[in-house]
């Protein structure tokens, strides 16, 4: 699967030429659409938005706003934008037919992580932001029963710098 870097996307340039500086919103998406070409899952597995269901699917990686910081810059007016994601990979516990088991999640879930982080680390920096990196390490969570199906899951912090505004 292709960790390549990803050029300017369609309508999430920098500015829009009237001073709008990119949103978390917009760098969600595109991070989204990175790990969608790189992370070769099943169409619509990757999604920038907590579902209302899964329906049993798996796995699925969730790419959601974890919160924005504008750090000043040193002696300037200006701030430099911050936006941190988390990133979150679910995977089935096992099937009921026993074609999935337990050794199974922990595999995927470990091979998810591992392109993940390769997907990140190849976009360091890209089109529309300066640097993108893990924020701290990433924390797995036990058993959980989403809509009747059992999942495992794993949430990843990333950090994103953005220029000026």
């Amino acid at each position: 699967h292709s960790t390549g870097r990803v050029g300017s996307l369609p309508g999430m340039g920098r500015t829009n030429g009237e001073g709008m500086t990119t949103s978390r919103a917009t760098i969600r998406s595109a991070v989204a659409a990175l790990l969608t070409s790189g992370l070769s899952l099943p169409s619509g597995n990757v999604m920038e938005f907590l579902p209302g269901a899964f329906r049993g699917a798996t796995p699925v990686v969730l790419v959601l706003s974890g919160g924005s910081g504008r750090e000043p810059i040193a002696y300037a007016l200006e701030t430099q934008p911050v936006f941190f994601l988390d990133i979150k990979t679910y995977v089935l516990m096992g099937a009921k037919d026993g074609t999935w088991g337990s050794d199974d999640t922990e595999a995927k879930l470990d091979a998810i992580e591992a392109g993940i982080a390769g997907i990140v680390q190849a976009n360091a920096r890209g089109a529309l932001w300066n640097d993108m990196q893990y924020a701290g390490r990433s924390k797995v969570e036990d058993v959980m029963t989403i809509d009747g199906f059992v999942y495992r899951r794993e949430s990843i912090p990333v950090r994103v710098e953005c220029d000026a505004e």
